[in-house]
């Protein structure tokens, strides 16, 4: 784990707090912008559901939830949110149109590197303060966020706790991995013929579960696009579905109807490994939710026996 802390500390270099006079803080987001607050935030919105997870747990232990009057319109659905009945009555849902921000009447905004450029700029014109997240690529920038944000809302003790709380989550992951032969290789597709390869929350999520990215060894980062000879040469021993894209048995069927997957260890001995989607893309501390799921079925040595299921 001490190269892990490492990460999170160099991470730590893209958000800097700098200060700029009495009651003023001068704050530099990911895209290296300046963002001034003069007072806590009393209106956050969030624009993406990484910025509503961590924001409402940083909130939450700061028994201040009411600071949050804005999220993401997917933040109330289930297949999407981990805090989906617990944002019903928050006022705001943001994201669809730009009038939902401004009804908002934020004093920080708080959006992501994957929200699209030209909303950022829009929002910009309206001179709302936006502060904008850096990727998240991995473990230990969900390791930043939780820290800039809870600098940036003033809440530095809360943020510290739920940091605990993640970090004591995953020793204790990491601890109970028993290291006995070669790891199993997963492989989490993207669409017909996209894989989830290094530089992604899906890689490092693989390093507390016992397995390894069967697309490593391509040398590949991000969502790439593959052909089927090279689709062939992974050959997984544990295959990663959203629980939300039809049943085993049907995914099971199509992948042994394809010439680059009918042969994968995966597909022969139906070792799918189904989780919600959420838990599959969360950039948040509910990364965990995933982390478990998929650490439990690489150790069952029954997951093939639910094929038909």
């Amino acid at each position: 784990m001490r190269s892990l802390y490492l990460v999170w500390v160099i991470c730590l270099c893209t958000f800097v707090s700098v200060p700029a006079g009495a009651g003023l803080q001068t704050y530099h987001d990911a895209r290296g912008k300046v963002i001034k607050l003069r007072q806590k935030p009393r209106r956050i919105v969030s624009a993406s559901v990484a910025g509503d997870e961590i924001l409402w747990l940083i909130l939450k232990k700061a028994e201040s939830l009411e600071r949050l009057v804005g999220v993401s319109y997917l933040a109330d659905q289930e297949k999407f949110s981990h805090i989906s009945s617990e944002v019903k009555a928050v006022p705001f849902k943001v994201g669809k149109s730009l009038e939902t921000f401004v009804k908002a009447q934020p004093d920080l905004l708080v959006l992501a590197s994957f929200n699209r450029p030209e909303l950022i700029q829009q929002i910009e014109q309206l001179s709302l303060p936006v502060f904008v997240m850096k990727d998240f690529k991995s473990i230990g920038d969900i390791i930043t966020a939780i820290r800039s944000l809870a600098t940036l809302i003033g809440e530095e003790k809360a943020g510290h706790l739920v940091e605990q709380d993640f970090v004591s989550e995953l020793n204790l992951l990491k601890k109970s991995i028993k290291g006995e032969g070669q790891p199993s290789k997963v492989l989490a597709m993207v669409g017909e013929q996209g894989v989830m390869a290094k530089e992604t929350l899906f890689d490092d999520m693989l390093g507390f579960t016992g397995g390894v990215n069967a697309s490593l060894g391509l040398g590949l980062t991000g969502w790439p696009r593959l052909g089927d000879e090279a689709l062939i040469s992974l050959n997984p021993d544990f295959l990663v579905f959203p629980e939300e894209g039809g049943s085993t048995s049907e995914l099971l069927a199509k992948l042994s109807r394809k010439a680059s997957t009918k042969s994968w260890n995966a597909v022969k001995k139906c070792q799918l490994i189904r989780i919600p989607s959420r838990n599959l893309i969360a950039a948040s501390p509910f990364i965990l939710e995933g982390i478990r799921k998929i650490k439990t079925d690489i150790a069952n040595k029954d997951l093939g026996s639910a094929c038909g299921k």
